[in-house]
């Protein structure tokens, strides 16, 4: 199941966001941890959703949808995506993913677009339009 995040999940958020940025070989301090919840928790224009497995949160992705300047409809940028090593290959990452490309065409998105400090081979963006194929055919 994939949800929005609520104030409860701040230990589960934390836990899974620290993992992601450890995988990034990147350390964040806590002002940041703290920084970041705050922003997903007032309608700042970042947001996050849950991936939930047997009761378990076990994955999360981060995005935000904006205004571009060089166009009319808002972007959506797709920023963190991380699912635990012992839920990979389930399809979760592909849900988590989908469902940011859902609400990014709910609102009217002109793009979704994924933000990454390093190139990684097994992900593209495949052009066609509005929101076509973000992924590759990486096991998700």
């Amino acid at each position: 199941m994939i949800r929005a995040l609520t104030p409860h999940d701040r230990t589960a958020w934390t836990r899974l966001w620290r993992a992601f940025l450890v995988s990034c070989k990147t350390d964040l301090p806590d002002e940041i941890y703290a920084a970041q919840w705050a922003r997903l928790m007032d309608g700042h224009p970042a947001a996050g959703r849950l991936a939930v497995r047997d009761g378990r949160p076990v994955g999360l992705v981060h995005f935000i949808v904006h205004t571009h300047g060089w166009m009319a409809p808002p972007v959506c940028y797709l920023q963190d995506l991380y699912v635990c090593a012992d839920s990979r290959g389930l399809g979760i990452g592909r849900r988590l993913v989908d469902t940011v490309r859902e609400e990014a065409e709910t609102l009217g998105a002109a793009d979704l677009r994924w933000l990454r400090r390093r190139p990684e081979p097994r992900w593209r963006h495949v052009p066609g339009g509005p929101l076509a194929g973000l992924l590759g055919d990486a096991r998700l």
